[in-house]
C-alpha cells in the first residue's frame, strides 16, 4: 500500500521537431559568420608582406603650435589606439610645412569670398612612415587592416597632440 501513495515518475522526453532544427542550424551559421568576418577584418597580417610607405597629410586651420609638436620619429596612433607610423622628415628635409590657413565663404548672392586667415592658425602638411600594403582592388591597408585613401579626414593622435588630418597622398617608399 505504500507505493499508491508515491507520485508517479514520468520519463521526460525532449522532441525535436522540424523548426526547432532549422533555428538551430540558422544560429549555428550565424555565428559562424559573425565569427569568420570579425576575424576577417581584425586578424593580424602576420603572413603578408608589407611595405614602407610615405604617407602625406594636411592639417587645416590648426593652432600654429600644433605641427610644433610633431618630432621625428614620434609614434602616431588612430583614434581607436591602432598604430599609424611615425613621424618623419618630407622630401625637402622639414618636419611640416605651414602656411597662414585659408578659408572660402559663399555669400548670399552667390559669390565666393576668400576669407583671410588669423596669424595664430595655419594649414600644415607633415608626413608620416607606415606599413601596409595595397589589397587586391587597390585600396592602401595600413598595417594590413585599416583602409586609407587620398581625401580621407582622419583623427590622429601622438604622445604632445591630438589632430585631424586628411590624407593627401600614400606613396610606395622605394626600396
Amino acid at each position: 500500500m505504500e507505493r499508491q501513495n508515491e507520485p508517479l515518475k514520468m520519463k521526460k522526453t525532449v522532441k525535436l521537431n522540424v523548426l526547432d532544427a532549422l533555428i538551430i542550424v540558422f544560429l549555428v551559421v550565424a555565428l559562424t559568420a559573425i565569427g569568420v568576418r570579425i576575424y576577417s577584418v581584425y586578424r593580424p597580417f602576420n603572413n603578408v608582406q608589407t611595405d614602407t610607405y610615405k604617407l602625406t597629410v594636411k592639417m587645416s586651420s590648426v593652432y600654429s603650435t600644433v605641427p610644433t609638436y610633431l618630432h621625428e620619429g614620434d609614434a602616431v596612433w588612430f583614434e581607436d589606439g591602432r598604430t599609424l607610423g611615425t613621424v618623419c622628415r618630407n622630401d625637402d628635409g622639414n618636419l611640416y610645412s605651414a602656411a597662414p590657413a585659408v578659408s572660402f565663404m559663399t555669400t548670399n548672392d552667390g559669390d565666393v569670398v576668400l576669407l583671410a586667415g588669423t596669424e595664430d592658425k595655419v594649414d600644415a602638411v607633415c608626413t608620416f612612415l607606415c606599413f601596409g600594403k595595397t589589397d587586391d582592388n587597390g585600396f592602401f591597408l595600413c598595417e594590413g587592416v585599416t583602409p586609407l585613401t587620398p581625401g580621407q579626414t582622419v583623427a590622429l593622435h601622438t604622445d604632445l597632440a591630438d589632430f585631424t588630418v586628411t590624407v593627401i597622398s600614400i606613396d610606395l617608399v622605394g626600396n
